[in-house]
């Protein structure tokens, strides 16, 4: 995702410190995020190769 700025706002009470972090460091324990993107983070591989398939471009960035 292409941002104009990294600070993020929280808009939920139990969110505390959000912040952007890389996917690498994201996936190595997904047990601290909520349901969704734990989801998201332990399926990322299969996601993402569904995207590529339906001719989305992943950068690369996100890979590394």
């Amino acid at each position: 995702m292409h941002v104009t700025r990294e600070t993020v706002a929280g808009g939920r009470s139990g969110i505390a410190g959000p912040e952007f972090i890389p996917i690498t460091e994201a996936v190595k324990d997904p047990s601290g995020y909520e349901s969704w993107s734990r989801f998201c983070l332990e399926h990322l591989d299969l996601l993402l190769s569904k995207a590529a398939a339906s001719g989305l471009r992943v950068p690369q960035r996100v890979m590394d």
